[in-house]
């Protein structure tokens, strides 16, 4: 029977199981993740190497024509646990770490969730996945919320694929729309951002209105895009929304 069970747990069936409990699901990128993992043993003696924890996301790249889901890792915390589990032995195991200041907002289309797991040799890890609400990093928070100020609404929030991206496979690009001040110069403006230590990086796109003969006629074989890049420094931001508006005002401005 011993063997049988050892044999079963091999494959997963009557094996040890895991389940990460967070602190806080509430999260903005360079806050410290707490909580504690638990770990209950199966029908058999195992042994566990390491506990380990993924953050995770996914993104949209075009293949073949189509559009596909890649998941994504974006960061890796590894904890050496080097334990036997006995059969139905409870065990849990604190953890703490500060999550990576890249980490993308959550949304629909970009979920981020933690994927826990266990080491255990000769046998199929054990795997738990828990939603992260990530909100925006305090640099981006100041740009969103200079966003606002100029009338401009999110549409839509999700990761793509992105050759641009110094450290993923992906930028996350923000879609919005004008309500106010530039909803007769643009149909839509897209901004794909970058997170730095000292600063923070825009990438812009402006979907221009079409206006008369010539800007239907620029519409419909897409020069009515623009694109421009804008670095807004620490020391800026710190200023305040009000000058972070009128920063990116200047920006679209100038790119009407």
């Amino acid at each position: 029977m011993g063997l049988f069970n050892k044999v079963m747990a091999s494959i997963g069936i009557g094996a040890a199981r895991v389940d990460t409990i967070l602190d806080e699901i509430d999260v903005r990128p360079g806050d410290e993740l707490t909580g504690k993992v638990k770990i209950l043993g199966g029908n058999v003696e195992q042994r566990i190497d390491d506990l380990y924890l993924y953050i995770m996301t996914k993104y949209e790249k075009e293949v073949d024509d189509k559009k596909v889901n890649i998941n994504e890792k974006i960061q890796l915390v590894n904890i050496p646990v080097s334990k036997d589990i006995q059969p139905q032995e409870e065990i849990e195991i604190p953890f703490s770490f500060i999550l990576n200041e890249k980490t993308p907002i959550s949304s629909s289309k970009s979920p981020v969730w933690i994927h826990t797991g266990l080491d255990i040799k000769k046998a199929i890890d054990p795997k738990d996945n828990d939603g992260l609400q990530v909100k925006p990093h305090p640099y981006l928070q100041i740009v969103m919320e200079a966003l606002d100020e100029l009338g401009f609404k999110i549409r839509k929030i999700k990761n793509e694929y992105s050759h641009l991206s110094r450290k993923f496979s992906f930028m996350q690009e923000l879609e919005l729309r004008p309500t106010r001040e530039f909803r007769n110069e643009l149909d839509e403006l897209e901004i794909l951002y970058s997170i730095h230590d000292n600063y923070l990086e825009l990438i812009i796109e402006i979907d221009r209105k079409a206006k008369g003969l010539a800007g239907i006629f620029a519409e419909a074989i897409d020069i009515d895009e623009t694109k421009g890049r804008l670095q807004i420094t620490k020391e800026e931001l710190n200023k305040g929304v009000d000058y972070t508006t009128a920063t990116i005002r200047d920006a679209i401005k100038n790119n009407i």
